[in-house]
């Protein structure tokens, strides 16, 4: 009977197990971190969810850096002078965050600009950010994280599909990658194989930037 797959050295154990080839034990790092890049590109999981601020009422900002492990943003909220505000996702070379809005007045865009979140019009605040944030990578310094804790079979999956490309195996890897997908279905980890860099606007925003802009002065 196979081990359970509990930290780092077990998931490697078990890789090794599988395919069968001790000669690629070296290369096990490189493939698990592949497999969290495939991850991160395609899970946007309630354990992913996080939220940061930056700058207080005697020292506010109106720039904001992405934290470290960011990967795409929920929501973005404001506060000042008593004031907070929502503002809505515009594209840094869009008119509303180049020109279609109140210079001086509270923030009604955001944008995401050189690694920072730009508050538009840049007037000083506290920033709050929401955002999904990377899975942490096992290390041996953190050998565990909660997508090993909760889908540790679809850890292995990902690892071997990775293994397999490395070998030239398409059949393999597809096989695998489909494995993988089931596992984090049926424990409804959400992942999307459409996912994209580039985030489109939603109609609700779309709508209330529409607004904002048409509101007289």
């Amino acid at each position: 009977m196979a081990a359970p797959i509990t930290d780092l050295a077990s998931l490697k154990a078990a890789v090794l197990d599988y395919i069968a080839r001790p000669d690629l034990a070296d290369a096990l790092p490189g493939f698990i971190a592949l497999a969290e890049s495939h991850f991160n590109a395609i899970l946007r999981a309630r354990e992913m969810e996080a939220e940061v601020s930056l700058g207080t009422a005697a020292a506010p900002v109106a720039v904001m850096p992405l934290p470290a492990d960011f990967i795409e943003w929920l929501a973005v909220s404001w506060a000042g002078s008593g004031r907070t505000a929502r503002p809505t996702f515009a594209e840094a070379d869009s008119p509303e965050a180049r020109f279609r809005h109140r210079p001086g007045g509270d923030p009604q865009y955001f944008t995401i600009r050189a690694g920072k979140v730009r508050m538009v019009p840049e007037k000083p605040g506290v920033v709050t950010l929401a955002y999904y944030a990377g899975i942490p990578p096992l290390t041996s310094d953190a050998p565990k994280n909660w997508l090993l804790a909760k889908a540790p079979d679809a850890y292995l999956y990902a690892v071997l599909a990775e293994a397999y490309l490395f070998q030239k195996d398409p059949a393999a890897v597809q096989a695998h990658t489909g494995l993988m997908l089931q596992v984090l279905a049926a424990l409804g980890i959400k992942a999307d194989t459409a996912k994209v860099a580039k985030r489109t606007g939603r109609p609700a925003e779309i709508q209330a930037s529409t607004q904002a802009v048409a509101r007289p002065e």
